[in-house]
């Protein structure tokens, strides 16, 4: 399960660079993202686009991916910002 974030006209998930989805999209940028619903009639939609990796701005994505897990009240840790780094 890939947790994802949607922003506007924007899909972000997190990964680390030295990933297999990190360096495909630093490959080639092309990417298709398929949603299932694990509910009958296993309806789905894929969303087409360009991807980028975005390394400076990766605290605020985290920040609110978790709020998506956790629910609306989490606050990273003081060291979430060295968490990430790894």
């Amino acid at each position: 399960m890939v947790l994802t974030l949607r922003d506007g006209d924007e899909l972000f998930f997190s990964t680390t660079r030295d990933r297999l989805k990190a360096k495909t999209v630093e490959g080639d940028a092309r990417v298709a993202v398929t949603f299932l619903d694990d509910g009958a009639p296993h309806r789905f939609v894929t969303v087409e686009g360009a991807a980028r990796i975005d390394g400076d701005n990766i605290i605020d994505a985290h920040v609110q991916l978790n709020r998506e897990l956790r629910g609306p009240d989490f606050t990273p840790p003081a060291d979430f910002a060295q968490r990430l780094a790894k």
